[in-house]
């Protein structure tokens, strides 16, 4: 397997690393909305978090899942509940569908988060109009729950990850962070869609991460103006978009607000008022060479990912120290967001490595990930609680405690994941362990 694809299926995707849990099973038939939920407010449980606001229309409902790679549902649901309650639209989390997942299983989680909706929160409601979003492994995930489930999916909000394989067929609204490890393979994904599937992508100033609210806002209010039929609005803004491209110079940019409003337009079956001077900037030379200069960045990066991918197996730990230098101190004669992300992908690929290695008992090759890991990505608490797995798989119970005790000086808080992995087995005598974990929350 192609080293690249590995990691979108394993790293930030949905391949098989583990046996997932069922879902809890629940009953719905003695349950109303009124019963378990409170308008305006989040509501948590073991399968997912949800927010139902009182500004949804009354017989009919616009209801958007979100799939977080780490299992967490209530963290988008938090970053966009005001722009839930401003549209109208009840938000869905996902608790249970996380990396390492098959995508049968979540197309199970999907579906019966669907149902859920259905049969628990909503009951009388006519009409419920689904849309599906994910983060990184996430969008893959939304993806393919989108075109391969039961349930009728309307549109597919993604950020941080293209789609794991297969064609497209949903119209689909993307976010890329400039800083973002998969960057150029969002770029890529997004270029290879067909101009029958309406599709955009928009590049913010992010890192990989789910959009802010005020970038996401643009793609609740796509989802609004389509599901009301909002053509005054969408018409207006479609309008103002054309003309405030015109006034700029930088040809990539006008192109991006273009592209925009070319979306919006076939997307709701409006008069596409993009189209002409769409063609019209694509026949100008400042255009041309703004767009090769950005495609030979685009191929140059993932060429650069492809051979860093061989290096993890062929380069020993002293190169890999020299290069990590040069690309933190930007001596790298690469741009300075590029180097930025090459240590993001640095990041990514080596936390799909090492894990796949500690889970084949493969503990040399996983040292020397964890130490590509360490150095990379100093500040990320994964790298420290894996080489605490590993040092306690070896029976160094000091090292193993001194790798904890810094993951959670780093942010590590999963305390149930803590006490459920077998290498720590070692520790449950140690009354700091024991301290430890009395204090986490």
């Amino acid at each position: 397997m192609n080293f690249l694809v590995f990691l979108f299926v394993f790293g930030c995707g949905e391949g098989r690393q583990k046996q997932a849990a069922k879902p809890p099973e629940k009953e719905y038939a003695d349950l109303t909305a009124k019963q378990v939920f409170n308008p305006d407010s989040i509501y948590n449980d073991e399968t997912g978090s949800f927010y139902f606001p009182s500004s949804h229309q009354k017989d009919s409902l616009i209801c958007l899942l979100f799939f977080d790679p780490q299992g967490k549902g209530s963290k988008p649901i938090s970053l966009y509940q005001q722009l839930a309650f401003k549209y109208g639209v009840l938000l869905a989390g996902s608790n249970i569908s996380r990396n390492g997942l098959s995508f049968p299983e979540t197309r199970e989680i999907s579906q019966n988060l669907m149902l859920e909706i259905r049969n628990r929160f909503v009951p009388g409601v006519k009409h419920i109009s689904f849309y599906l979003s994910g983060f990184s492994g996430g969008a893959k995930v939304a993806f393919d729950a989108a075109e391969n489930g039961s349930e009728k999916v309307e549109g597919i909000i993604y950020a941080g990850a293209p789609a794991a394989g297969g064609s497209v067929q949903k119209s689909v609204f993307g976010f890329a962070g400039r800083m973002d490890m998969n960057l150029a393979d969002v770029v890529q994904f997004d270029a290879t869609l067909p101009e029958t599937i309406p599709h955009y992508l928009q590049i913010w100033d992010g890192k990989h991460e789910w959009p802010s609210p005020g970038e996401f806002d643009s793609a609740l209010k796509w989802i609004f103006w389509k599901e009301t039929r909002d053509f005054q609005h969408a018409d207006k803004e479609i309008k103002s978009m054309v003309q405030n491209a015109k006034r700029l110079r930088d040809p990539i940019l006008k192109e991006r607000i273009l592209l925009k409003a070319s979306f919006l337009s076939k997307d709701m079956s409006r008069t596409d008022l993009a189209k002409d001077p769409l063609s019209k900037l694509r026949a100008e030379s400042a255009w041309e060479t703004a767009r090769q200069l950005a495609m030979t960045e685009n191929q140059t990066e993932l060429k650069l990912k492809e051979e860093y991918s061989q290096a993890f197996f062929k380069n020993d730990i002293d190169w890999w120290k020299s290069e990590i230098l040069l690309l933190q101190t930007h001596q790298k004669a690469l741009p300075k967001n590029m180097q930025e992300r090459i240590l993001g992908f640095f990041s990514l690929a080596a936390y799909s490595l090492s894990n796949r290695a500690l889970q084949q008992n493969e503990d040399a090759m996983a040292e020397k990930i964890l130490e590509i890991y360490r150095l990379s990505d100093p500040s990320n608490s994964e790298q420290a609680y894996l080489r605490a797995i590993l040092a306690a798989r070896r029976q160094q119970a000091d090292l193993a405690m001194t790798a904890i005790t810094e993951a959670l000086s780093l942010g590590f808080k999963d305390k149930t994941r803590l006490e459920k992995q077998p290498e720590f087995q070692l520790l449950k005598g140690s009354p700091t362990y024991r301290k430890m974990l009395d204090a986490m929350h």
